[in-house]
């Protein structure tokens, strides 16, 4: 079976070009015929040839590339990886098409169900989010459970390796390192999870505590996502000078897997109290033994295997009505606290379980390979035939 490819390039410091990379490779050495359509990193064209033995074609510059380009190189199915809003009129393309896609607030808006409302099947990689598509009005025919994976480098290293990663980092004289993994942008209330830091150091004075943003002290693209000046938030609050960010240069083309590993390793603690379709920091760091606080919305205390979700304090509105949790600050103080008592021999089994079942070998093999299989047997000329 052809495939059309259509997400991120592999290059990108994005979740859904950290999918990629894993994708790619396993589908091209299961032997499918795969052209790659990059939505974003290739401005001005292909560098190269291929990627993992994928061709690679032009960056798209609007939604009828894929039509052009499925068509092109004579395509059964295009996978989308990918927001479906980022391609509004898809619907009206005579393009077999699957989305894989997260669904990260709730109810389902009416722009999700009508750009997706041709598409084969929804992939979603939430259970939350599979039961806000139904509510909404989407056949549950025309849905799939196909979760997210994590690499194999994510595991608990030994003790010196993570002194020597809390070295790297600019972590030694803390007792304690909290830290938060997310884009800077408004929907991620970053401000809100930062306070709940605050609130545990004041709970425990005789802690020194260090805090750890992986993220931009500026807001990536303000206009079009909202989001804070950092420096001036932690200012107010006091916490300037326990904070560290990662260098501006690597954060920019993105920290491979094995440093994000050892940043999971040499923090205590992950919080990740927003409401994620999905949420890959939450497993990633589960997977290197470090407890992760969540908040009571969205997919994350699915995955989130030490039970430990902020409660919400309200609820934020889009503007189509749509709504995602605003965390309460003093609840994920709380549960840094809770997490930070849990036994290292619990930590390991969460890992062991984390990898056992999100393994990007199993995922592939039990949810991503079943469903192209499916697909390949719907599109078999035969069976089409016998149908009309």
């Amino acid at each position: 079976m052809r495939l059309l490819y259509v997400s991120d390039f592999p290059i990108l410091n994005t979740g859904y070009a950290k999918v990629s990379r894993e994708l790619i490779y396993r589908l091209v050495v299961d032997g499918y015929e795969l052209c790659y359509l990059p939505i974003a990193g290739l401005e001005g064209g292909a560098f190269s040839r291929d990627v993992f033995g994928a061709e690679v074609l032009p960056t798209i510059s609007s939604t009828e590339d894929i039509a052009y380009w499925f068509f092109k190189r004579d395509c059964d199915v295009a996978l989308i990886l990918k927001d479906p809003y980022v391609f509004t009129g898809i619907e009206k393309l005579p393009v077999f098409h699957v989305f894989y896609s997260p669904v990260a607030e709730e109810p389902l808006s009416a722009q999700y169900k009508s750009i997706t409302q041709t598409a084969m099947y929804l992939w979603i990689p939430s259970r939350w989010g599979i039961r806000v598509a139904v509510a909404g009005g989407v056949h549950p025919d025309r849905i799939v459970y196909v979760p997210h994976g994590v690499s194999k480098v994510y595991r608990r290293y030994d003790d010196s390796d993570v002194e020597k990663f809390k070295e790297q980092f600019g972590f030694t004289g803390f007792d304690v390192v909290v830290g938060i993994v997310a884009v800077n942008r408004r929907r991620k209330f970053l401000p809100n999870q930062i306070e709940g830091v605050k609130i545990f150091i004041e709970n425990n004075p005789d802690l020194k505590v260090g805090l750890y943003l992986h993220t931009s002290p500026q807001a990536d693209n303000y206009t079009l996502h909202g989001g804070w000046d950092l420096n001036a938030v932690l200012e107010v609050f006091g916490l300037l000078d326990i904070t560290r960010f990662p260098d501006p240069y690597l954060y920019k083309v993105g920290f491979s897997e094995k440093k994000m590993a050892e940043l999971y390793n040499a923090i205590d603690v992950l919080v990740n109290a927003t409401t994620e379709g999905y949420g890959l920091p939450i497993i990633e760091s589960q997977a290197c033994g470090t407890p992760v606080v969540t908040v009571e919305h969205g997919n994350g205390p699915e995955i989130n295997f030490y039970k430990l979700s902020a409660r919400v304090a309200s609820f934020s509105y889009t503007f189509v009505g749509t709504r995602i949790a605003v965390p309460d600050p003093y609840s994920i103080a709380d549960c840094i606290e809770k997490a930070l008592r849990v036994p290292e021999g619990v930590r390991l089994n969460i890992a062991e379980r984390v990898r056992r079942e999100f393994d990007w070998d199993v995922v592939y093999k039990h949810y991503v390979k079943r469903e192209l299989d499916r697909l390949e047997a719907e599109l078999d000329p035969k069976k089409i035939l016998e149908v009309v």
